[in-house]
């Protein structure tokens, strides 16, 4: 029995890589980071899937995500904050040499946001590949 809880486990880190973070009360507070995606033995990289999820309870405030790749940008919203569900999920198609993908995190306005992401770098085959951690380049 314990073999098979390990394995879960194992395979739920595979599949994902989850972040916590926190925007303060300014309504213009936004987090912004940077991630690769790359081979690691499983093939190349064809998109990177992400989504948002609020976790401030009784808050009106509204979490965001944007990502960007290349020419490329896709925006999603979790419209209930505090709740178990995440944003729509998004789909960022790998363009040309550019295995960097940006993201933001942001709100719709003031009062500290509690806030998770989950990413991870899947092949076209949709097989989980290299995905490297966040690099922080700006946390408010």
């Amino acid at each position: 029995m314990q073999i098979g809880i390990v394995w879960l486990c194992q395979a739920s880190g595979v599949l994902a890589h989850d972040q916590s973070g926190s925007l303060g009360a300014q309504a213009s507070a936004t987090d912004y980071y940077e991630l690769e995606c790359f081979d690691d033995g499983n093939g190349s990289p064809e998109h990177l899937f992400f989504e948002v999820r609020g976790d401030t309870r009784n808050t009106a405030v509204q979490v965001s995500g944007q990502v960007v790749n290349g020419s490329q940008a896709a925006s999603a919203t979790d419209h209930t904050s505090g709740d178990s569900s995440y944003s729509p999920q998004l789909k960022v198609v790998h363009e040309g040499d550019n295995d960097v993908y940006r993201m933001v995190i942001d709100k719709n306005g003031p009062g500290v946001a509690q806030y998770s992401l989950q990413y991870h770098c899947e092949t076209g085959n949709g097989v989980h590949t290299g995905t490297s951690d966040l690099k922080f380049l700006q946390v408010q």
